[in-house]
Parts: C-alpha cells; sequence; structure tokens
C-alpha cells in the first residue's frame, strides 16, 4: 500500500502545471519539492496518505495539510476551538472501510469530520498513564472492521 502511495503522489506531482521547484534526473523523471514556501505546513513530514477522494493527506511535526493537486489546507491545533487538532505533531494516518480519516498525533487521537471541517477527539480507554508518554504510530483495520493501533512503549490496542 505503502508503495502505491508513493506511485501515485508522485503521478500527481508530475501532472501538475504549477510553477514548483521541478528537478529533471538523467532518465527525463520530473520531481518536485513542495516547501513552506508553496503553502506545506512544515518540512518535517511523518507521514503520508491519499484518501478515497484523491487527497493527499500529510501529517507533519507542525501540522496536518490537505493537499488538492494545487493548493495546501492545513489544519493546526487553535487553542479554545473544540474542533482543531489536539495536537499540531501528527505521527500517523489511517483511512478506515467506513471512509474514515483517522489522526494520530502525540496528543491523542481523532478522526475528521467532513461535514464540521473539523476534527473529533477519541479515547482508547486507556489508563492515564500509558496515554501520557506513548503515542500511536500506525494503525490498521482487520477484516472484522476493528482498528489495531501501535502505541509506542505500550503495544497494540484494538479498538
Amino acid at each position: 500500500m505503502k508503495k502505491n502511495l508513493l506511485v501515485a503522489f508522485i503521478y500527481l506531482l508530475t501532472a501538475l502545471n504549477n510553477q514548483l521547484f521541478a528537478y529533471s534526473d538523467t532518465q527525463g523523471m520530473i520531481t518536485y519539492l513542495f516547501t513552506p514556501e508553496h503553502g506545506l505546513s512544515s518540512t518535517k513530514v511523518t507521514t503520508i496518505l491519499q484518501d478515497n477522494t484523491n487527497f493527499l493527506w500529510i501529517g507533519t511535526e507542525d501540522g496536518l495539510n490537505r493537499f488538492n493537486g494545487y493548493d495546501f489546507t492545513v489544519y493546526k491545533n487553535q487553542p479554545g476551538d473544540s474542533l482543531s487538532l489536539i495536537s499540531n505533531h501528527i505521527t500517523a494516518l489511517f483511512q478506515d472501510s467506513g471512509n474514515r480519516l483517522w489522526v494520530a498525533t502525540i496528543a491523542g487521537l481523532e478522526y475528521y469530520d467532513l461535514a464540521c471541517d473539523g476534527f473529533i477527539s477519541v479515547s482508547l480507554n486507556l489508563p492515564d498513564e500509558v496515554i501520557k508518554n506513548n503515542q500511536c504510530n500506525d494503525i490498521i483495520e482487520d477484516s472484522r472492521g476493528n482498528l489495531w493501533f501501535a502505541v509506542s512503549g505500550y503495544g497494540v490496542v484494538c479498538y
């Protein structure tokens, strides 16, 4: 899946006709470089996911970026806004079989709600001492629809 995502990402980038930093290698392949100057929230990218509507979601250490092929929409924590990210440091992204986009951060787990263009926090019912110093590093879904979260320093949690 990661290889398919990378191929899709490269294909999308080569299909763009924007004024970006473009490099050509000896085989004629063109590579585009996106930086904060192009709207990306940070160069410290931690995870990438292409959703079922072909948006690219790019998690960084300073926000979540949604890329439509032309522009970035950046989501960040906004103090006092319960629908904003709980943390700007994204650790994992996953889209489940119900098309829900899951966003793991260093402060907890959320999913994206398209209707309100915001994020809903989810509790995994773990003890506070586990949540405080651990983060979700990967998410998968099994054939029964259960979500599995790899929690650093703790183990695996089935939701």
